[in-house]
């Protein structure tokens, strides 16, 4: 070999171990820019779970169907408990013990509304958007037998809700990720500020939410409005018409989150952590 081509093999070899080296590297900073991004979502979601945790009390309460609690000291100590399914239970320090059939919901400009009749007499109760001094509890009132009694309350929940959720199933049938042009849809849940966001296959969507025990009040939720080639159009479809500003029922089957819509169908998505 003469010394040209030594010297242009040579050159050669440099720029392959070169490249190489710069290849490598720049899949090295890949790996840790996805690393960091999956381990900053699992802190996030780990770190809502952790400060949107019931306590043992209030845990169990929750267990035993309770989905909303108040307590206060005017005019007296007393207790509320409320099952949106079954019953609910007021009593009081000075002997006042009122079980009644749970009343649906009167939606009012800042406060809703129950009212339902014990064998003692009838109970109003009014819970309030306006927070109490306390946490994430609203104030409450109570009218029974011509007294008022105010305090404050707190809605229950299943904290697990608190994470991203990818869509496995509307129905009984199992979603591809094909047939998504952003791959299968994922819903995020934050409970520390009341909201949810992801994406439906092609578009992003947000909105805000408040979880009452086992039911999600769902506000407007907004869609980007992208045109997406070749995208199932059923889940966009369905956010639209029967989550956004509807109240759905929420359980949770083997790690699975599962949505009960408005007609009766539902959603099943995994946990993506």
């Amino acid at each position: 070999m003469d010394q040209s081509n030594l010297i242009i093999w040579t050159f050669y070899f440099y720029l392959m171990i070169k490249f190489s080296f710069a290849t490598i590297g720049l899949l090295i900073i890949a790996l840790s820019c996805t690393s960091t991004s999956k381990t900053s979502l699992t802190h996030t979601v780990s770190k809502n779970q952790f400060y949107s945790k019931l306590n043992d009390t209030q845990q169990k309460k929750f267990n035993n169907g309770i989905d909303f609690v108040a307590s206060g000291n005017i005019p007296v100590s007393w207790n509320l408990e409320l099952n949106f399914d079954k019953d609910f239970l007021f009593s009081t320090s000075d002997g006042v013990h009122s079980l009644a059939y749970a009343s649906k919901a009167i939606e009012e400009n800042n406060f809703e509304y129950y009212e339902t009749n014990s064998k003692a007499g009838k109970l109003a109760i009014s819970i309030f958007k306006e927070p109490c001094s306390a946490g994430k509890s609203q104030k409450v009132t109570v009218k029974f037998l011509e007294k008022e009694y105010t305090g404050c309350g707190q809605y229950l929940y299943n904290n697990q809700l608190n994470n991203s959720w990818v869509l496995e199933k509307m129905g009984n049938e199992k979603q591809e990720a094909k047939r998504f042009s952003k791959g299968l849809p994922v819903i995020t849940i934050n409970l520390i500020d009341n909201s949810i966001n992801g994406h439906d296959g092609c578009n992003n969507l947000f909105g805000k939410l408040s979880v009452q025990g086992t039911r999600i009040h769902f506000g407007p939720i907004a869609q980007t409005k992208m045109l997406c080639q070749d995208n199932n159009p059923s889940f966009e479809k369905i956010v639209s018409e029967k989550i956004s500003n509807q109240v759905a029922s929420y359980f949770f089957k083997e790690g699975k989150l599962v949505l009960y819509l408005i007609d009766d169908s539902q959603l099943s998505f995994t946990p993506k952590l």
